[in-house]
């Protein structure tokens, strides 16, 4: 059930976003809206990349489990690289060490079939986390109406929030759910790293929600994480962490449905 904020949207499913009242913005929200949107769209590019190291595996099938998830470590923290070097992000070495440690943490949770402890800052992070989960848990909404919820979802936080690291940590959430929502909904190929799919039927095995709840904490905790390397360190934390959640929970249900 839709948490007390957004209860209201139920009934204006033909709402326009085009037509939302934008007030003028600082520099630095623009800046929170740009990172939130980058981060959504490569969360998608860092899944695609972390499918086609998984897919070179000869015979994937015989590989043991604790294996698949050194391979995730390993290739998210140089996707990490790879993205903080294309960004020229000058992050001290203790952040870079705590950045790796989340992957990994995330990655030991959603193996064992857990999600990634959040600590919220404040009551307004955990409210607005809420928010999300609970559209994209909604089984009553069509894919459209999710996208349209989270999209609303945004423009509110974005017309009333102050604080940027807020404003930020909640967005990543917003995106990479978004972003994460559309690749899954869309997918095939991962369905099918450990056997050919038997029926386009057998799609429905496959529980977006379990992965996407994976993913949105996975984000929403990397963001926490990475507040100390101010609104670039949020962005990092939570393409990483929403990489390593939605990766990990992915290869879990694969494996288990087929192996």
């Amino acid at each position: 059930m839709i948490v007390s904020i957004f209860a209201f949207w139920g009934c204006q499913k033909g709402i326009n976003l085009d037509d939302v009242s934008i007030p003028n913005r600082s520099s630095q929200t623009n800046l929170a809206i740009q990172i939130a949107e980058e981060v959504g769209i490569m969360h998608n590019e860092g899944l695609d990349y972390c499918y086609s190291k998984l897919n070179a595996i000869n015979n994937i099938e015989f590989v043991f489990e604790d294996s698949l998830k050194m391979l995730l470590d390993r290739e998210i923290k140089l996707y990490a690289d790879s993205y903080i070097a294309s960004k020229r992000y000058d992050f001290s070495d203790v952040f870079c060490s705590n950045i790796d440690n989340n992957i990994s943490v995330t990655l030991n949770k959603v193996f064992n079939d857990s999600l990634p402890t959040l600590i919220f800052q404040n009551r307004v992070q955990a409210m607005y986390y809420d928010s999300i989960i609970s559209i994209v848990e909604n089984e009553l909404l069509s894919y459209n109406d999710v996208l349209l919820y989270l999209n609303t979802l945004k423009e509110n936080v974005i017309n009333n929030f102050s604080n940027q690291e807020d404003l930020l940590v909640v967005l990543v959430g917003i995106e990479v759910a978004k972003n994460s929502y559309i690749y899954w909904y869309n997918d095939v190929k991962w369905k099918s790293l450990f056997a050919d799919l038997k029926s386009s039927s057998d799609r429905k095995w496959f529980d977006w929600g379990n992965v996407g709840d994976g993913d949105i904490a996975g984000a929403v905790g990397g963001a926490i994480g990475g507040l100390p390397g101010g609104l670039p360190g949020v962005g990092t934390g939570a393409l990483l962490g929403g990489i390593g959640g939605s990766a990990g929970m992915a290869v879990i249900q694969v494996i288990h449905h087929w192996i």
